[in-house]
């Protein structure tokens, strides 16, 4: 079939949303509009907060609820808007919301102090705002269909319809490249590094300055299990490969998972297991029955133990697995993030990045896209190179610390930071980036996989999928890179 002719017919399929789609999406901005307007005039009117709460929590629902049914009835659904409002519900509204209803409270940080009344609305407020610009920027750019940058993007990865070209060797040589900052102070320091948890790890400490070198090769060591696992998923049903050939990806796949697990950060190895978690189901989603769907919910089980086992012990390395008695099956540490958003629009009123009205409301993007291009550069190369200010001193002001030197730090969420940096308007904005990249993933995703290439490029839309989910916790450059270099690999092979 002609190129041209099946990007056409997969442009088509994949751009436009349904009516039933359009209805919830705009249902969705209108509810989280009116949730805005109710945290304004909550604390004037005495509005009992928990409704407020009560309202955001069910409107981030409705996408994820219509995304099921789609799924049950094997229908491909637009997937971005609602896995991006499961992990907002996950990690920022579901224990305000409940502590709300059910105990009429709402959780805070109470070392700070209790914040004042209007403190807790303004924290719906832009919770609201950011979600009403994610959702509709993502609707409107589905109904105008303009994925004028997103086929540009992905036409390197479309560019011919051929076998799989993912080859044993050329991953082994990358191993050695991503092994590198483990072993650069021998097999000592290779062994102190897997062992000690966060001690011995080496991309939290560099994280607020960025461009440091050896973290940014530890990167190959994600785009391998990812590879890996991409092509073992999609030879599963062809049984294109060899048995030698399974078996090598297979080494290579556990090999490089259980390194990134040793480092203790679940958004890293999330970055292995959401998308390919993702891409099994959507590979094979027209057969999905409850068989399967009970066969999904173990290994869903089975990971979120896995990781919560990994985080009780990655602050003191391998060795606490014999102290028992500090571990549980299932730890959600770290899982109320809107402790940090009305923590910072407590204490932090003014934007620290931006002095007037006009700079707040120019700045945050282009400052956003300078920081993504700069950061690969090592500070070795550019001393004076850009620091966001908000790491240091949210840290600071958090921790005691700034983050900087330490295998420690906080993240103050997306919304968190950019409120920091420029106010209301930085956290609106983006929110609406957000909202396009969401609808670009989503392009990818619901291309007809009939083709290696294809396949591939969906998957790639899942890894864009997750690492814009994961930036719920903090919206930084580093954990891009990953992706970009597994782009990078596919298009030129």
């Amino acid at each position: 079939m002609n190129h041209n002719h099946l990007d056409t017919i997969n442009h088509k399929r994949s751009s436009t949303l349904s009516t039933t789609d359009l209805s919830l999406q705009l249902i969705c901005c209108c509810l989280y509009l009116l949730n805005g307007i109710l945290s304004t005039l909550g604390a004037q009117l005495n509005l009992p907060i928990k409704y407020i709460w009560l309202l955001l929590f069910i409107t981030a629902t409705i996408p994820i609820i219509h995304f099921s049914i789609n799924i049950l009835q094997r229908k491909k659904p637009q997937t971005a808007l609602a896995l991006y409002m499961f992990f907002f519900q996950l990690l920022v509204l579901f224990y305000p919301a409940i502590s709300s209803v059910f105990y009429n409270k709402i959780p805070y940080l109470a070392t700070f102090g209790k914040p004042p009344i209007e403190a807790f609305y303004f924290n719906t407020f832009l919770i609201s705002a950011f979600l009403f610009a994610v959702t509709l920027t993502h609707c409107l750019v589905k109904i105008t269909s303009n994925h004028t940058l997103t086929k540009f993007v992905t036409r390197p990865i479309l560019k011919s319809y051929k076998i799989m070209r993912t080859k044993l060797l050329s991953l082994f040589t990358l191993l050695i490249i991503g092994l590198i900052p483990y072993f650069n102070h021998g097999l000592t320091g290779f062994a102190h590094k897997l062992l000690y948890g966060r001690h011995g790890y080496l991309q939290f400490t560099t994280q607020g300055l960025g461009g440091a070198l050896l973290p940014f090769l530890s990167n190959f060591l994600v785009v391998i299990a990812c590879l890996s696992g991409f092509t073992l998923i999609s030879s599963n049903r062809t049984s294109t490969l060899r048995l030698q050939h399974k078996l090598g990806f297979w080494f290579l796949f556990i090999f490089t998972t259980l390194i990134t697990l040793s480092g203790g950060g679940r958004t890293r190895i999330g970055l292995i297991i959401v998308p390919l978690f993702l891409f099994s189901i959507f590979n094979n989603y027209h057969k999905i029955n409850i068989k399967k769907l009970l066969k999904y919910s173990i290994i869903v089980l089975f990971c979120a133990t896995l990781i919560s086992l990994m985080v009780q012990v990655r602050y003191g390395g391998i060795q606490n697995l014999t102290q028992s008695h500090n571990i549980k099956p299932i730890d959600f540490t770290g899982n109320n993030l809107n402790n940090e958003i009305l923590l910072i629009v407590t204490h932090f009123k003014q934007p620290i990045a931006c002095h007037s009205t006009i700079s707040c409301l120019v700045t945050p993007l282009p400052n956003t896209f300078a920081q993504f291009a700069t950061s690969p550069i090592p500070r070795s190369l550019w001393p004076n190179k850009y620091i966001d200010p908000s790491f240091g001193k949210y840290n600071k002001f958090r921790t005691g610390h700034t983050g900087f030197g330490s295998g420690n730090n906080v993240t103050p969420t997306v919304i968190g930071r950019y409120y920091m940096l420029y106010g209301t308007a930085g956290v609106i904005e983006i929110g609406i980036l957000l909202g396009l990249l969401l609808a670009a993933a989503d392009y990818l995703i619901k291309l007809d996989m009939t083709s290696d290439n294809l396949k591939f490029a969906a998957f790639f839309g899942l890894c864009l999928l997750y690492y814009l989910c994961q930036t719920i916790r903090d919206f930084y450059p580093g954990f891009i890179y990953s992706y970009l270099l597994l782009y990078i690999y596919w298009a030129a092979a």
